[in-house]
């Protein structure tokens, strides 16, 4: 349950890194997000802005699954 990027198709550097410290526009750690929605519900649902590739502008988005059971611990 430790937030690792496993491919990004726009950051190659960031194969395998520990995303655990990037922030949305608010200042939220947003993949511990991920991971706490989780822990805590078994599945999850999070609100999010993130910006456009190429671009300054952000856009709204949301992520939703269920948890994986062999990480889910």
């Amino acid at each position: 349950m430790t937030p690792r990027m496993v491919m990004h198709p726009f950051k190659p550097e960031l194969d395998g890194q520990d995303v655990g410290g990037i922030k949305d526009p608010a200042g939220t750690p947003l993949f511990q997000r991920f991971v706490q929605t989780v822990r805590e519900h078994k599945a999850g649902y999070v609100s999010y802005q993130w910006p456009k590739p190429g671009q300054a502008s952000r856009w709204r988005s949301c992520r939703t699954w269920p948890a994986f059971e062999p990480w889910a611990g």
